[in-house]
């Protein structure tokens, strides 16, 4: 290809600004995205997936959107996954409130995270390991990340009541697995309010669709089942619209086919590419204007424009050879090739041993030669990853481990960089060295410190790595170590579900701690083994350990014997030992009380109230959920607000109260709603309708069941729904609607026979009875009653056998 001068260059018409704004064959997206928009002001919130390879025009796309909605009066709040650490997967969270309280959209006071559950140490108590095998620390722990994600949501849910609200999250396929599940929580509590979410994803349209081959594949899987996501994909532009690019561009134009075609077949049909080829055109001559018009030249050849191509933007990663850099620059690219992710040019100095000048005019040459980038002032990274992975298989194993050791030990004097940081970086480096006792110590930590962040998928790797060296380095590693990092790493398998695999560890850590002085450890793996049989339903063992833990000696130990008596009330309870479950639960109520254990109190204040309503002891139960409230509207828990609400809701209705039952179940909508509680929220729709029904206020009924019906059709929830047709029947049967009441009654008992849910079955047969009676059908009605009251015999309850009597004793047939 023939060098000439460059004529735009004269006429002042560099191509970055003139493509700068120019929107083009992503008309239909952007209708997509308004039409989301329109639907979020009327309170339908969505999380949208806008996913396609690099250069595809993702983030133009966004940036249009973005124009549109401020102009529209909604607010626009962007975050990217890119630089997030590993260990704090909340981050852009957070950061996306602090920006909503910059704008004057919430509070400070409305977000304020609270405290982690676990502290970092600092520098100099790296060798001092954090208790994390805890009970009373892993329980703080887990209620503050409960806290800290109902805030989040909070805000955002806040803010979106002042303006319709949208949140871009870009590069989402750098986020971590944690990210990614709070982003599936995220998408359940927004369905309700003005918000969008949209996420960017970089790769291959069919593998984001499937979730192949992603760290996250698992949860875009579910949230596609839950109908929880929409996608948008952008595909390579064809012909027709790179023609209506290069139009939007340059105007007035007299482009041959051939070249149009060309342009299409050399860049992909990828936008982005097809600026980049532009760009070297017109830095060649070959794209020129006469008399206002934009014409081409003929004698572009499809191979010479790919050389030249691949000379400026591919030459770095394909050409790289490393003879050409002197030693001094081949020390650095190697140490940097070794570093995980951006490097500190203060770190290569000391690990190149050259001063900080000289180091950081080396890495500007390297700069200038394209293999390095900035990240910011301090911060370097390469610009083609391939260059990296090049010099990575150059350099000998041996030397690998060798220089891997050398850079911990940097890291390990620096001053300069973040503790959190340091931790981590460590743990990756003495991983890949002969120093294995260095390596479990930091990845201990570095898990740790996840852990603190609420990054329990993340901290579950770190403690797996760290158990594989005691298999093969258990002499660097003491037992006691081993039975802590067990400890550790049991919690967060529990946390994420993996039950079965933490009641190995624990029963390992019993096995390995039995000649162990000290039982508060061995009272910590009671407690912890006694909760994992309990999740596993298996009572018996569990109610072994649980009683263990209550022979601790120890005064600080009360925590443990107050979870312990919790712990067996809760297992009483499921074996219908009334009187032995409320001895346990107000014997772990004095224990918590002593200690000031105020959440912990709470949870048993609701499981006692749960207990006497089903011992028909209405009025105590109400008294003991209300003692709850002060401590959840203390801590902020309108979570456990909302339930407890609802709990006293349902105990009124129980009494028949329908106007308190109604009153409470407003307040636990209203606190479902500063969070977004669907599941809740469904259920309490459809109690708040019953309550209506029988206080005759059919229209109001109707609309509260109409809006549990669409929660319910979103949640695939088959026995809400269910009990959705079973109230619809009602209000209709009390209409004197009766083909309507019996169709819709007809479906629920279809519904709840499908489930072989007999409590339901025997609830619709007790109100087709009902209806019976409202068409004078005695032989109707005495057969639901019939079939009702044999199915409330057999589920024992015998206040519904009761009611049913008298209604056969008050027929005029009754024999």
């Amino acid at each position: 290809m023939v060098h000439s001068s460059n004529p735009l260059a004269l006429q002042g018409f560099p191509i970055d600004d003139a493509a700068a704004g120019v929107f083009a064959g992503r008309e239909q997206e952007l209708e997509q995205l308004n039409h989301y928009l329109i639907s979020a002001k009327e309170g339908t919130g969505r999380c949208i997936i806008v996913s396609g390879e690099a250069g595809v025009g993702k983030t133009t796309l966004l940036e249009r959107f973005a124009a549109q909605s401020l102009n529209n009066g909604a607010a626009f709040i962007s975050k990217s996954f890119d630089n997030t650490p590993l260990y704090a997967p909340y981050q852009p969270f957070w950061q996306i409130t602090e920006k909503l309280i910059e704008a004057g959209l919430i509070e400070h006071t409305t977000v304020i995270p609270p405290p982690p559950g676990i502290v970092a140490p600092s520098d100099k108590d790296h060798d001092q390991p954090v208790k994390t095998y805890d009970a009373e620390s892993l329980y703080s722990l887990n209620t503050s990340y409960q806290l800290a994600q109902q805030r989040i949501i909070k805000g955002i849910l806040t803010a979106s009541r002042k303006k319709p609200l949208i949140i871009s999250l870009s590069n989402a396929h750098l986020a971590s697995l944690t990210a990614w599940q709070f982003l599936h929580y995220l998408s359940k509590n927004i369905i309700e309010h003005k918000v969008l979410f949209i996420v960017t994803l970089q790769g291959n349209n069919d593998e984001l669709k499937n979730g192949k081959n992603t760290d996250y594949k698992d949860i875009l899987r579910r949230m596609n089942r839950e109908r929880l996501v929409e996608h948008i994909r952008l595909n390579r532009f064809n012909e027709k619209e790179v023609r209506q690019l290069l139009f939007k561009i340059y105007k007035s134009t007299d482009f041959n086919w051939q070249f149009v075609d060309l342009l299409q077949e050399v860049s992909l049909g990828i936008p982005g590419r097809l600026l980049k080829y532009l760009q070297l055109l017109h830095s060649h001559g070959f794209v020129f204007q006469k008399e206002g018009i934009w014409l081409n030249r003929e004698n572009v050849s499809r191979e010479a424009l790919i050389e030249q191509y691949n000379k400026v933007h591919n030459a770095p990663a394909a050409a790289f050879q490393m003879k050409d850099y002197s030693t001094t620059q081949k020390k650095i690219l190697q140490y940097a090739a070794l570093c995980n992710g951006s490097l500190d040019h203060t770190l290569l100095a000391v690990l190149v041993n050259i001063s900080r000048l000289k180091i950081i005019k080396e890495i500007l040459v390297l700069k200038d030669r394209d293999v390095l980038d900035s990240v910011d002032n301090e911060r370097f990274h390469f610009k083609h990853p391939d260059i990296r992975l090049k010099i990575l298989r150059q350099v000998p194993a041996a030397r690998t481990k060798t220089m891997h050791a050398k850079i911990a030990r940097a890291i390990e004097d620096s001053d300069q960089l973040d503790t959190n940081k340091k931790a981590f970086l460590l743990a990756h480096h003495y991983a890949c060295t002969d120093d294995k006792k260095s390596a479990f110590k930091y990845l201990c930590l570095a898990g740790e410190l996840a852990l603190a962040n609420f990054a329990f998928a993340e901290a579950r790797q770190f403690f797996k790595e760290a158990m594989s060296l005691w298999e093969t380095s258990s002499r660097d590693i003491t037992t006691n170590d081993y039975i802590r990092l067990l400890m550790k790493s049991a919690w967060p398998n529990r946390a994420l579900g993996y039950r079965k695999a933490a009641l190995e560890q624990y029963r390992t850590a019993l096995d390995l701690c039995k000649g162990e002085a000290d039982d508060s450890l061995k009272c910590q793996i009671n407690m912890q083994l006694g909760f994992t049989y309990f999740q596993l339903n298996d009572w018996e063992n569990a109610r072994e350990f649980f009683e263990k833990c209550l022979t601790c000696r120890d005064d600080e130990d009360n925590f443990i014997r107050a979870m312990a008596n919790y712990g067996l009330g809760n297992i009483a309870f499921e074996m219908s030992d009334f009187s032995k479950s409320r001895q346990f639960f107000e014997e772990g109520v004095k224990l918590a009380k002593s200690s000031d254990y105020n959440f912990l109190m709470a949870k048993i204040f609701n499981n006692l109230g749960a207990l006497e309503n089903v011992s028909g002891n209405r009025l105590q139960a109400i008294a003991l959920y209300s003692k709850c409230i002060p401590i959840f509207e203390n801590i902020g828990d309108n979570a456990s607000l909302a339930k407890i609400y609802h709990n006293i809701g349902m105990t009124y209705a129980d009494e028949k109260q329908w106007i308190k039952a109604i009153e409470f179940y407003g307040k636990s909508l209203a606190a479902s709603d500063e969070m977004g509680h669907i599941p809740l929220k469904s259920i309490t729709f459809l109690n708040r309708a019953l309550a209506l029904v029988h206080l005759k206020q059919f229209d109001e009924a109707t609309e509260y069941n109409a809006k549990a019906y669409r929660l319910l059709e979103w949640l695939n929830d088959e026995l809400g729904l269910a009990e959705y047709y079973k109230i619809r029947g009602m209000i209709e049967r009390d209409q004197a609607n009766t083909a309507e009441a019996r169709n819709h009654l007809n479906l629920a008992l279809k519904k709840f026979n499908s489930m072989q849910n007999k409590l339901g079955e025997a609830e619709v047969e007790y109100e087709m009875g009902l209806l019976a009676s409202v068409v004078n059908d005695e032989g109707e009605k005495r057969l639901w009653l019939n079939k009702a009251k044999e199915r409330y015999l057999e589920l024992g309850i015998k206040e519904k056998v009761t009611l049913i009597n008298t209604h056969l004793e008050n027929s005029p047939s009754y024999r």
